[in-house]
């Protein structure tokens, strides 16, 4: 999460949507709390506690990134080890079978809970960015070589029920297109 007071601009940092080059484009401001990753509620919090000015008429946007796409970068962020074990089956065993999963793979639609009023913009086009007024070229940080491929999760049989808990996150991407 992260606020931007001279352009009373707030930002929710999901994790495996663009954090880092976000960053880099809003450290041209002072962009209070944008090391954090911490849901709408807090953030609102936080701003209405030391701007009560300005938290009325803040404006809120967040990045939203295809629900297959940002598990990929999760599994590839949490999975760096290339111990062979790490497997599509294993990773599906770990997140479907045994939820062991944090906040990476917290479904995106949670970050946003109590907000109804948030512009949503699409991770592909980085347009998060133009709003926050950068005009150069969007650098593109933190890119990873994929060891698997958005075809090789979803042809798995665990495929259907992972997603399912994405069910809301499609939704979001669908109002991005």
């Amino acid at each position: 999460m992260g606020f931007i007071p001279e352009l009373n601009k707030a930002v929710i940092l999901v994790p495996k949507t663009g954090t880092k080059t976000i960053q880099h484009v809003a450290g041209n401001y002072n962009f209070e709390w944008g090391d954090d990753h911490r849901p709408y509620t807090e953030l609102r919090k936080r701003i209405e506690d030391k701007y009560p000015d300005l938290a009325p008429t803040t404006e809120y946007a967040v990045n939203i990134r295809h629900p297959v796409e940002r598990f990929l970068s999760g599994v590839f962020f949490c999975y760096k080890n290339p111990d062979p074990r790490f497997s599509v089956d294993f990773i599906y065993n770990q997140q479907v079978k045994e939820k062991t999963y944090d906040f990476i793979f917290r479904p995106q639609h949670k970050w946003l809970e109590g907000c109804d009023n948030i512009r949503l913009f699409k991770f592909d086009t980085m347009d998060i960015c133009r709003w926050l007024g950068w005009t150069d070229d969007i650098p593109k940080l933190n890119s990873k070589e994929r060891r698997f491929t958005r075809e090789e999760m979803q042809a798995h049989p665990l495929y259907p029920v992972l997603m399912s808990r994405y069910d809301d996150d499609w939704k979001l991407w669908n109002c991005v297109l």
